[in-house]
């Protein structure tokens, strides 16, 4: 090798060893420059004396130099004179502590504290991320110090920027932040909502996964602690693992009941279980081992296929016929592209860069879901409305329906009036009443004389006619509160309530027997009708229904005797035949067949 190319080679190597030592010119057309390149850096283990004093070893940064779990280092810049009446900020990607020593015109240096584990209270510039400001009193002959102390789960970053641009960011920032909770709020209030006027599971569900959330949102974005609770510092990073596998856990229990995995894909529901359970252990290595800086990008994968999964159950179950699950895809996508932008975001861009808005990647893919999903909400409350209203008109038609089959099988087909099941339900509920309030129950008991004799003469439609206007006459003569039935046959009954006397059921009977005095007429024939009826009493004649019914039939029996024997004595047989048959009533003709 040639002297001149040694003395070339040399002047580069100088050249690259100090070319930190140059100031960082703060340029009057920019209003943001990183700086991370034109840094040095140093042992974290140096005493801040030894630093400050000019005498700790620096060697130019190149990637691949913080090295650690956490990483502890120094890190030294110049940074040019502050034009006058400005000022400019010193902002750093997410670390856990920082204290920056600024230099003074008189060659003192003041520290600056910032950093997500330091209190908001403690911090020089009460701002989310570590900043600190350069006004125009430091001096630029000397360099600035940075004392670092955070887990590298993202890229580094330096940036400067001037207040105005700060102050845009800032603004931009608690904008986002602000609509982001006022919408998770909202739809929190509206599932709870739904939830208590629908008993709702899936609403449950989708309202813990927004309070996780939100609670996963004020600790990232240090709300609260700059609001809430400002004088506490801590781990941050153990705050924002726990809310984020909450806030993970919640919209799985949610999937899972709205697709409702369990039941249509229990493949697929066991897989995103199993993913799940792989993401929180090896967050929970990351956080706890320190083996876990090698574990950021398997946890970043197993994130996606943990989201991935989801939004494919989403999909098929959509396939599969599931309606709702199409809102729940299309509400999934802008979430699914925020978490990809945002984790684009801190490893690739931190602190700006082309594309600014993928720092708020999760605040406006949740967003957008959350109002997706709200619509969702809605139409899921309209559908179950008319599922609602569908069943409604169907169990009214049922209840209707069962009211006419009651009817038909209470109701006898010939007569028209309560038949035996009607009959028996009566005077059992009756007898309850009557148990209670110390009252009387009678039935009559009703035999038409003769029936048979007429379906043998005329034929079975005039005795079918013959019932027919029985029941008529028996029901004209009864109670309104009283029920006459058909038994069965020629046989018929009547349900006297609430008796106070047994003279009333005489008068009942009385009643009965009156309304066929007068002959019935069926087809120009004139019929005359006699009933046999007997009497049964609760509780004189027995406690239960069969024993008063068997009471009246009885008596009912025993007045048939009567009559027949009656009929005997008056001529018997011989003369019923020759007034049966003389059963045409000529014009002027008065006389009757009699039964």
């Amino acid at each position: 090798m040639s002297w001149r190319a040694l003395t070339l080679l040399c002047c580069i190597i100088a050249t690259s060893a100090h070319a930190e030592a140059a100031a960082v010119a703060l340029p009057a057309d920019r209003s943001s420059l990183s700086i991370l390149s034109q840094t040095a850096v140093a042992s974290g283990a140096l005493p801040a004396a030894t630093v400050l004093s000019g005498r700790a070893p620096f060697a130019p940064y190149r990637a691949g130099a913080l090295r650690g779990w956490p990483v502890d280092v120094w890190m030294r810049v110049r940074i040019g004179p502050v034009p006058a009446g400005g000022r400019w900020f010193l902002r750093l990607s997410v670390v856990d502590r920082a204290d920056a020593y600024i230099p003074l015109a008189d060659g003192a240096y003041v520290r600056q504290r910032s950093g997500v584990d330091v209190p908001f209270a403690a911090r020089t510039v009460p701002y989310t991320l570590p900043t600190f400001v350069i006004t125009p009193a430091d001096s630029s002959r000397l360099p600035v110090y940075l004392h670092l102390h955070f887990h590298p789960e993202q890229q580094l970053a330096l940036t400067l920027q001037d207040a105005p641009r700060f102050y845009r960011v800032s603004l931009l920032r608690r904008f986002m932040q602000g609509v982001f909770l006022g919408i998770l709020v909202a739809v929190l209030l509206f599932n709870l909502y739904v939830f208590v006027a629908l008993r709702a599971a899936t609403a449950l569900w989708y309202s813990s996964f927004t309070f996780a959330l939100a609670l996963y949102e004020v600790v990232t974005t240090g709300i609260g602690g700059e609001y809430l609770w400002p004088d506490r510092g801590g781990d941050a990073r153990l705050a924002i693992l726990l809310t984020g596998t909450l806030a993970f856990a919640t919209y799985l229990l949610f999937a899972r009941a709205f697709l409702l995995l369990r039941r249509n894909l229990p493949r697929m529901d066991g897989l995103i279980i199993g993913l799940f359970a792989a993401q929180t252990l090896v967050a929970t290595v990351q956080y706890a081992l320190p083996v876990g800086r090698a574990l950021v990008a398997p946890l970043l994968i197993v994130q996606s296929a943990v989201m991935l999964s989801v939004a494919a159950v989403g999909i098929v179950r959509w396939r599969q016929g599931f309606q709702a699950a199409g809102f729940f895809s299309i509400a999934f996508a802008p979430l699914l592209a925020g978490v990809f932008a945002n984790l684009y975001y801190d490893a690739y861009l931190p602190l700006g860069g082309a594309w600014p808005l993928a720092a708020y990647g999760i605040e406006i893919g949740a967003t957008l879901q959350c109002v997706i999903m709200t619509f969702s909400v809605l139409d899921r409350i309209q559908m179950l409305d008319r599922q609602r209203l569908a069943v409604e008109v169907a169990l009214s038609n049922q209840a209707q329906r069962n009211k006419e089959l009651r009817a038909i099988a209470l109701t006898d087909p010939l007569s028209g009036i309560p038949n035996r099941l009607a009959f028996y339900e009566g005077i059992r509920e009756a007898i309850e009443r009557a148990r209670v309030g110390g009252e009387m129950v009678g039935v009559l008991f009703i035999d038409v004389d003769g029936f048979k004799d007429v379906n043998d003469a005329y034929g079975h439609s005039t005795g079918d006619e013959l019932l027919r206007i029985v029941a008529r006459r028996l029901t004209t003569v009864i109670r309104e509160a009283d029920m006459a039935a058909r038994i069965g046959g020629d046989e018929f009954a009547v349900l006297v309530r609430s008796v106070a006397d047994v003279d009333e059921l005489e008068h009942a009977r009385e009643r009965a027997l009156a309304a066929f005095v007068e002959p019935i007429v069926i087809d120009t024939r004139s019929l005359r009708v006699s009933l046999s009826v007997g009497i049964g009493v609760y509780p004189m004649d027995g406690a239960s229904v069969d024993e008063v019914i068997d009471a009246a039939d009885r008596s009912m029996y025993e007045q048939k005797q009567r009559h027949a024997a009656m009929a005997g004595r008056a001529g018997g047989p011989a003369d019923r035949r020759v007034l049966m048959n003389d059963d045409v009533l000529m014009e002027g003709d008065r006389s009757e067949p009699i039964l």
